[in-house]
């Protein structure tokens, strides 16, 4: 099928809303057909919250629109920077222009390799709290082979969802749902189709289904042009970039697990877009939702005219109102109001003691701080740092199993696939934990960033000591590097379980 199916200007489920002036402001270059978005917006839900974003746009408010998820999108795909987030925003940019005094503003707090676990952890402090839209791109990261919807990492989607909807700005938020096709077959690299139900986001869906999140699938829009090869949507090369020659307009995906900047990313923004322009459209008809659209009652007279624009702000105001959240699908699984994140500089201060230990940059050629690598570094037997944090637990439900349990603590530091040792860790105040060893060492051929697990009990100054251990042999270095530390319930999902912290080490 051809890329142009779906005609400039074109919206989701029917015509393009007319705003105001021209129907020309709220077009779009659509790369999806109407009937791939139809298929693609899986569920709708109310559309209260899409509805408050698109009454700012209306207004003439400055919208303020983040991303969060993996390397989907950071931008991984998109070599020149159209990415489908910076696509929709975008357009929400080139459609209702904002004065530079008061201008849009698009927020990526992507971080590539990353889960929902650590969203749900410390989403407070990595995705801004004023944020209007937010989008939640986390179906590829967080889904692998034997995950169950009632085991810990969907638990922690939820709690990142939970989260999300209590910022203060209350947000409209998209679930939206990236889909590997390669990754989705019975075997990678095996003949044979991707298997439909052979991703995460059906998962995800039901939670957000549960919390009147809309959801947006890219499995739904595209797999059956995958099936069919077609121009846009070809799938027969794995990795196209690698192969000299091949006209990458034609294929959806960059590589094996990336959609390309100008089908993949151009179709997952087509699906915001085609989002928020129901959105509008509801809006501007005065609607509560998709049911009510064509209802009589518009007004025609002057006082009929000023009747509706009172409703409409009426209207406008209650949408702003953050909406009170029901319990959790998931029975007890509230998000901790006293999350525990230090990272980046934030983490400098957490050491309050140390010896043979330096806060330092890793790379000082670094043009920034995060391209600097910042850390507590012990490069000698012996040296030690004790960092203090509370680990005191209180989530929404007072009394709660959460209040008695035990806290996880993560530590943050580098592995790498060269001779690094391991450290002793344990606790020396306030609270109490079963001593461990921390192995630096991996056999992945890169440094990047690892989180190392310790339970701990509840203590408002809890102290662990961290303490570089002799090599185990002449070829050992003994060094460790800290670089961040958090705190989350134990039981709940292990950030590093699946082993893909990723690119953790671009922003520590």
């Amino acid at each position: 099928m051809s890329s142009s199916g779906c005609t400039s200007g074109a919206a989701f489920g029917g015509p393009a809303p007319q705003l105001g002036a021209t129907a020309s402001t709220h077009s779009h270059d659509f790369f999806l057909s109407p009937a791939d978005l139809a298929r693609g917006l899986a569920f709708h839900g109310s559309g209260a919250r899409a509805r408050a974003a698109a009454a700012r746009l209306l207004a003439g408010q400055p919208l303020h629109v983040a991303v969060a998820g993996g390397s989907v999108a950071w931008g991984q795909g998109a070599p020149g920077g159209a990415h489908f987030g910076r696509r929709f925003f975008d357009w929400v940019n080139a459609t209702w222009p904002a004065p530079a005094s008061a201008p849009h503003r698009f927020t990526n707090a992507a971080k590539p390799g990353i889960t929902s676990a650590l969203f749900a952890l410390c989403g407070d402090g990595l995705i801004p709290q004023d944020a209007d839209i937010v989008v939640l791109e986390f179906a590829f990261n967080d889904y692998y082979a034997g995950l169950n919807i009632t085991g810990p990492e969907r638990a922690a989607y939820e709690r990142l969802v939970r989260r999300v909807l209590r910022f203060p700005s209350a947000p409209a938020v998209f679930s939206m749902h990236f889909f590997s096709y390669w990754y989705a077959k019975a075997k990678m690299k095996a003949p044979g189709q991707a298997l439909f139900y052979n991703t995460g986001e059906d998962d995800l869906a039901v939670i957000a289904q549960f919390y009147d999140v809309p959801v947006l699938s890219l499995r739904n829009a595209a797999i059956h042009h995958m099936y069919s090869n077609d121009p846009g949507f070809r799938v027969d090369l794995m990795t196209p970039k690698k192969v000299p020659g091949t006209n990458l307009s034609d294929y959806f995906y960059w590589d094996d697990h990336h959609p390309y900047e100008h089908t993949g990313h151009r179709a997952m923004a087509d699906l915001l877009v085609a989002a928020m322009q129901q959105a509008v459209r509801e809006v501007q008809q005065g609607d509560a939702g998709p049911a009510a659209a064509g209802s009589p009652g518009a007004a025609t007279s002057q006082h009929g005219q000023q009747q509706q624009k009172g409703q409409q702000q009426r209207r406008r105001e209650r949408q702003r109102e953050r909406p009170a959240l029901p319990p959790p699908m998931f029975p007890g699984n509230y998000e901790s109001d006293r999350a525990i994140c230090r990272l980046g500089a934030a983490f400098k201060d957490v050491v309050v003691e140390s010896s043979g230990f330096e806060y330092k940059a890793q790379r000082p050629q670094g043009a920034t701080f995060v391209a600097q690598k910042w850390a507590w570094v012990g490069a000698a037997t012996g040296a030690y740092a004790v960092l203090q944090l509370d680990t005191r637990l209180r989530g929404e439900a007072s009394g709660s199993a959460q209040a008695a349990g035990l806290a996880r603590v993560y530590l943050g530091h580098t592995r790498s696939w060269q001779q690094l040792g391991t450290a002793s860790v344990e606790c020396v105040a306030g609270c109490t934990c079963e001593a461990a060893a921390m192995d630096n060492h991996w056999g992945n051929k890169n440094t990047q960033n690892a989180m190392f697990p310790v339970e701990v009990t509840q203590h408002e100054q809890c102290q662990i000591r961290v303490t570089v251990d002799p090599p185990a042999s002449t070829e050992e270095q003994p060094s460790t590097a800290l670089t961040a530390v958090m705190v989350d319930s134990a039981g709940e999902a292990d950030i590093d379980r699946k082993g893909n912290i990723g690119q953790w080490d671009m922003w520590h």
